[in-house]
């Protein structure tokens, strides 16, 4: 296995973020996934993106009744998610994923797989071959396993797929990894 890098200052600012949100006793129950654990690694940053984590049924039927998250609205019903009414770290205007509108800043839940069908790996699996970061309660999830996600979602023929962005996602992942492995 390969050692890891991560930014100890994005790791805290996305800690104190879920931990506002009155996430640390659910940490088991979570594992930030997308462009904020790329951004955990250093390889895009947080403000660039949005603050994606998987959750368990029973986090987010606990969170829907909590008023800091409401409902997602979704153009295409992808599974079950719902966002905080708490905006994050970012404010840059940015991207629309599977029809839910979202940009850098957002915070939201959503249970895997979702229902498009692209990407078949639970939250479950995810949590557990999370990495905690910096001592931190959070796991996170590997560049592997993103990297394995985008590339699923480029392969994908769903019209609403961000091709470019998933692109440019992945080779700074290989980039990243490629780096681990040589050792520079």
């Amino acid at each position: 296995m390969l050692a890891v890098d991560f930014e100890q200052s994005t790791v805290n600012d996305i800690t104190e973020t879920l931990d506002r949100l009155g996430l640390h006793r659910s940490a088991d129950e979570l594992v930030v996934v997308g462009g904020a654990a790329m951004a955990a690694f250093g390889i895009k940053r947080l403000r660039e993106t949005d603050l994606d984590i998987a959750v368990t049924e029973s986090l987010l039927d606990h969170l829907k009744h909590d008023d800091r998250w409401t409902e997602a609205v979704s153009e295409k019903k992808v599974g079950p998610s719902i966002k905080s009414r708490k905006a994050g770290t970012a404010r840059i205007v940015g991207e629309d994923y599977c029809g839910v509108k979202t940009q850098p800043g957002d915070i939201s839940a959503i249970r895997m797989p979702l229902n498009d069908g692209i990407y078949p790996v639970t939250t479950e699996e995810l949590i557990k071959e999370g990495l905690p970061l910096g001592g931190g309660a959070y796991r996170y999830t590997k560049p592997q396993r993103i990297l394995d996600w985008k590339l699923a979602l480029l392969e994908s023929n769903d019209h609403q797929v961000d091709k470019e962005k998933h692109l440019k996602d992945a080779r700074r992942i290989s980039h990243y990894l490629l780096t681990l492995a040589l050792g520079e």
